[in-house]
């Protein structure tokens, strides 16, 4: 079963042990065993890289306090001190070593006006696009000679970067639509009905926009509002919501509508709705405001509908990566706790057998097993020490294939030969399966990976099958070769599977 993901604490503490372990055996290690010091070395090597690989990625809800700043911080100024000074920082595996770079409308803001960022030095660098149009540039580096973890730190500023483009549009169409509802608002009623007489309302914007009087009744609509309902502008006028949607979504249009002229200022809210016309879907940020005649009287309701479908997008996979990258975490955090265990077993026959033979109260034959046994767990630290090589190179996307040709049955005979000999009980045998001829078996593949691969199934199938069979080996299908390995042991539990 897999633990509890451990604390930052708790991770110092196994590593600490383990680093204090190999001290041990340094000071205490024979002649022979300080022959493998380099063993070590490397050892310590691996484990300081999976530290710095455990150091917590900080999650990505802090993106989400973009979208509570609103009112608070509808000045672009403040939005670019909060992303430099707080939110960017935050998001990156070493916040107190970071430096943003935020440069706008011939403006910059950073967090840290000392540092001088070199021409050669390793940096994020992303633009900031409004309206297809590139207003500035955001720029991330750590400030000490440390490396980005890819491709999670490219995705947290990816992310940074269009939240930031979205929030500057939103901030210009919002003083746009505040200074049109200014407009509409400080107009009477009755240069509204002039006015709605030779005017077209918005036909030409992208967004729903409708005008209702106090009872609901709708006075004017455009062209995207009648795609909403299916109907001419001719056939909307004069009726109300619960003509041409449900009872349940009438009513919450109706409720907004109330909430705004009882508020005398503009409401929002987000809904999402289908479109009569062909069945899709939106979502819009509903936008209502009072209008007012000239005694200072509500008169109706205008509405607009802008389509935020992308925004929603943009939180979804925002959403996905966070979940994903709580998940690496956490298999992260087992297979340095199932590390733990592995690497403390031949070190503990190392340091007993060392402690032994340090002694001297041992026969020439005894001191000779006692060698062997304490050469056979320093390489079962070297496999263990590759194995986790392997995997570093894996999450760093470092795997490189190099593919020659090569014979897959010698492959399998050199395996059988190997792995044979390694079996210690009587009740297991081990055979093999060839799907082509030794002439028909020459392909081109990377002979070191699958070698690599077939041997730790093997090295499993045989750590947990104390009596039955083990076969290994490749048939045909499809043109295809499908490798594997098969064993009578007793398996995964189906609740971990």
């Amino acid at each position: 079963m897999i633990r509890e993901k451990p604390t930052y604490q708790e991770l110092e503490n196994q590593i600490l042990k383990l680093q204090n372990q190999i001290k041990t055996v340094q000071l205490t290690s024979s002649n022979e065993h300080k022959k493998k010091a380099k063993h070590s070395n490397e050892l310590n090597e691996v484990e300081e890289n999976e530290v710095q690989l455990q150091e917590r990625i900080n999650e990505l809800e802090t993106v989400y306090l973009l979208y509570q700043l609103k009112e608070d911080f509808s000045k672009l100024g403040d939005i670019c001190k909060e992303f430099v000074n707080k939110i960017i920082p935050k998001s990156m595996r070493f916040p107190e070593k970071i430096y943003v770079l935020f440069e706008i409308n011939q403006q910059q803001y950073t967090n840290n006006e000392t540092y001088t960022l070199s021409a050669d030095k390793e940096c994020l660098t992303r633009n900031i696009v409004v309206f297809n149009e590139s207003v500035g540039k955001l720029t991330v580096a750590y400030t000490e000679n440390l490396s980005f973890l890819k491709p999670l730190e490219q995705n947290v500023i990816d992310a940074f970067a269009k939240i930031i483009s979205r929030t500057i549009e939103k901030i210009e169409e919002e003083k746009q639509l505040k200074e049109q509802n200014k407009l509409l608002i400080a107009a009477n009623e009755k240069a509204i009905e002039n006015e709605l007489q030779t005017i077209v309302i918005g036909d030409t914007i992208p967004d729903l926009v409708w005008l209702k009087d106090v009872e609901g009744k709708y006075v004017r609509c455009n062209a995207r509002f009648e795609q909403f309902f299916g109907a001419t502008k001719s056939e909307i006028v004069g009726k109300t919501d619960y003509d041409f949607v449900d009872k349940e979504l009438a009513d919450f249009f109706r409720l907004n509508d109330k909430i705004a002229m009882e508020a005398g200022k503009p409401s929002t809210n987000e809904e999402e709705i289908t479109f009569a016309s062909d069945g899709h879907t939106e979502f819009l940020e509903t936008i209502k405001t009072p209008l007012y005649n000239q005694n200072n009287e509500i008169i109706g309701v205008l509405g607009v509908g802008r389509n935020i479908t992308k925004t929603k997008e943009y939180e979804r996979n925002l959403i996905t990566a966070k979940e994903k990258a709580e998940e690496s975490d956490r298999l992260k955090s087992a297979f340095l706790a199932n590390m733990s265990h592995e690497i403390r077993t031949p070190m503990n026959s190392i340091l007993g057998f060392t402690q032994i033979l340090k002694s001297g109260d041992v026969s020439e034959k005894e001191r000779q097993e006692f060698l062997d046994i304490i050469n056979s767990s320093g390489n079962q630290l070297l496999a263990i020490i590759s194995d986790i090589i392997d995997i570093s190179k894996v999450d760093a996307n470092q795997i490189r294939i190099h593919k020659t040709s090569c014979n897959i049955n010698s492959i399998l005979d050199d395996l059988y030969a190997k792995f044979s000999i390694t079996i210690v009980s009587p009740n297991v045998t081990l055979s093999i399966h060839k799907g082509l001829n030794n002439i028909e078996s020459n392909i081109k593949t990377d002979k070191n990976r699958l070698t690599q691969i077939l041997s730790n199934l093997l090295e499993n199938a045989i750590k947990f099958t104390k009596k039955g069979t083990i076969e290994f080996g490749y048939t045909i299908k499809d043109k295809n070769l499908k490798f594997f390995v098969k064993d009578t042991g007793y398996g995964i539990a189906k609740k971990n599977q």
